[in-house]
């Protein structure tokens, strides 16, 4: 696609700016862009969490729509982006299940 921000030099608020209009000038569905880039957070901060040994404190409401968008779709886990999901009880809390869905065991501890 080949979309390219003209961003200036100096100030990060700007270059984000620039860089977000950019982005959001490109793609026809800018909420499901933000939806995406908003689970990739919540993601990678468990992710994050779980390997310095500190227990993720990950926003549940975040988590619960994150899990409603994701029965929608199908991810992309035969190219390697995704690992299998780990299978959970379907009781499980919105964390886990989001975890778990994304590939990740809830139960990871760094050791």
């Amino acid at each position: 696609m080949g979309v390219r921000a003209h961003r200036p030099r100096t100030g990060p608020a700007a270059r984000w700016r620039a860089t977000s209009d950019a982005l959001f000038g490109a793609v026809t569905e800018p909420v499901a862009v933000l939806g995406a880039l908003a689970t990739d957070v919540l993601v990678h901060t468990w992710d994050l969490a779980r390997a310095v040994g500190i227990e993720p404190d990950l926003n549940e409401a975040m988590c619960r729509e994150a899990v409603a968008a994701l029965r929608d779709r199908d991810l992309p886990r035969d190219d390697g982006m995704f690992a299998p999901a780990v299978p959970v009880t379907d009781d499980a809390d919105p964390v886990t299940l989001l975890i778990a869905c994304y590939g990740r065991d809830p139960a990871w501890r760094a050791s």
